[in-house]
């Protein structure tokens, strides 16, 4: 086999409507300092409850993930009430539709197992609350519907974004190892730790 049959071969697999080759999808938003910028304002547009942001640390994660996504989505994993939802359901949705002109449809997990299919089409895939879905009944084989979503977002390369409150442990004990490996593959996984900001 010389050089060039790959090529040859990759062009003929094309022609079948056969596409072997997975690429991740990269963007940027911009530099550092407009990524805060433009965290920081999308977030208090699209979250009515805040009436003053304080920056947390883990929002500069989220902006440095803005800069250059390394064909990551993003999975925002840790404790209660430091926006993690809001920058999934809010934030990311206004962004991407402003510079990129996508719509990110966001799903809370527990509507996971009746909205499946739906889910499954999307080309951008947005889970709210991780680890709060029932198991999916089907014909009576119970199994996790997120373990068959981040199956089609690996092998499809799409973006995914998550929120959850479980640990990585809680992750493994209900989902399994190779559901955990797959999120760090597909995502940059930001900590969010502390106390909450509801009031």
């Amino acid at each position: 086999m010389k050089a060039g049959d790959i090529q040859l071969g990759l062009e003929r697999l094309k022609q079948a409507h056969i596409n072997p080759v997975r690429k991740a999808k990269k963007f940027s938003f911009g530099d550092f300092k407009y990524c805060r910028q433009i965290l920081y304002q999308s977030f208090i547009s699209t979250d009515g409850t805040v009436q003053k942001l304080e920056w947390l640390p883990e929002y500069d994660k989220v902006a440095e993930w803005m800069v250059d996504n390394q064909g990551k989505g993003l999975c925002m994993v840790g404790d209660c009430g430091r926006g993690k939802s809001s920058i999934l359901t809010g934030v990311l949705p206004l962004i991407f539709n402003i510079k990129f002109n996508k719509n990110v449809h966001v799903y809370p997990a527990e509507e996971m197992p009746e909205k499946i299919q739906e889910i499954l089409t999307r080309p951008i895939i947005a889970i709210d609350e991780l680890g709060v879905e029932p198991m999916l009944n089907n014909y009576g084989e119970k199994y996790e519907a997120f373990n068959r979503i981040i199956n089609l977002a690996e092998k499809e390369m799409r973006l995914l974004f998550i929120t959850t409150n479980l640990t990585k442990d809680q992750i493994l004990q209900r989902y399994d190892i190779r559901t955990w490996e797959r999120i760090n593959r597909l995502c940059k996984v930001v900590r969010f730790e502390g106390e909450s900001y509801r009031r």
